[in-house]
């Protein structure tokens, strides 16, 4: 290698030298704020936590052997003792109410005391979870506490009723309060695995939370289960609505045909089916004694049995 050769390559490695030099100069003087983090600082996105309401709303509690019911609805021909004709659809119609206290238009497929029993043992459910948690339960077991069929008619009707209470829309308002919405938020069916008896489904439902404006202070009724299973269905009427009176006033024939909803045109048959309904509840231990006076039914209740 000749003398110039060698003398280039010293000033090459010189430069280099130099370079590198001058590099970790400028690392060195760079300002903490502009140095990269070590890459395992750097920062994780987190997975952003669920929205939970901070107000936890229940239902007020009551007994095993009673069911509740807004007393507005009870009072009101919402939930209907027919029976046997197809049901309507109703758009926006005002339902009749008790009293000058209430007003109530409902949207959705005609609602009967079939449909006011289904409620009524969702409510008595749902008293344990906070409202707009899910309310889990089997067909089964719903079934046999409502005392319907356990086979896959019993199913279907229990299927169809939820579905009527889910797809229904409500506008209630009263002196000092007032809901809108559905009566069931919304609901969900699964079969258990290894299990072909469509009563054993198991469902699971939600109520909106601002449902418990039904259950404001003390405007609900308590209703006798027992007592109410064993019931027709206008008998059923006449029950919940004289348990929200605890010494209830005479009322007129007029009125209480208004609250059943009642399609019979014949005021005689109307009449006849009130008797057999109130012997019914007095026969129950319900009411102490009934008599028509005039155009009135006045009753007295017992409470023995209550």
């Amino acid at each position: 290698m000749t003398n110039a050769t060698r003398a280039d390559n010293g000033t090459l490695e010189n430069k280099l030298q130099q370079l590198r030099a001058s590099m970790d100069k400028r690392r060195a003087d760079k300002s903490p704020a502009e140095k990269s983090p070590p890459e395992e600082a750097q920062p994780v996105a987190a997975t952003p936590a669920p929205i939970l309401n901070s107000q936890v709303v229940n239902l007020p509690g009551w007994s095993e052997h009673k069911r509740a019911m807004a007393n507005e609805l009870v009072r009101s021909a919402l939930f209907r003792p027919e029976s046997r004709k197809k049901r309507a659809y109703l758009e926006d119609t005002e339902i009749y109410c008790y009293g000058d206290k209430a007003n109530i238009t409902y949207t959705g497929q005609e609602l009967r005391t079939d449909d006011e029993d289904l409620f009524c043992q969702i409510l008595h459910l749902a008293r344990s979870v906070p409202l707009g948690q899910p309310i889990s339960f089997t067909a089964l077991q719903i079934l046999r506490a409502l005392d319907w069929d356990t086979n896959a008619r019993g199913y279907n009707r229990l299927h169809q009723a939820l579905k009527r209470l889910t797809a229904t829309s409500l506008n209630f308002a009263s002196t000092d309060r007032g809901y809108s919405g559905s009566l069931i938020a919304e609901f969900e069916w699964r079969r258990r695995a290894g299990v072909r008896a469509k009563s054993e489904y198991r469902i699971k439902l939600w109520l909106h939370p601002r449902i418990r404006v039904f259950f404001h202070g003390y405007h609900y009724t308590l209703i006798n289960w027992q007592i109410r299973k064993q019931l027709k269905p206008l008998a059923k009427k006449l029950h919940s609505f004289y348990a929200s009176h605890r010494h209830p006033y005479p009322v007129k024939i007029e009125t209480l045909y208004k609250i059943s909803g009642s399609n019979t045109s014949d005021p005689y048959r109307f009449k006849q089916m009130l008797k057999e309904a109130l012997t019914q509840l007095q026969e129950s231990a319900f009411l102490e004694s009934f008599e028509f006076a005039d155009d009135k039914v006045v009753v007295k209740r017992e409470f023995a049995k209550d």
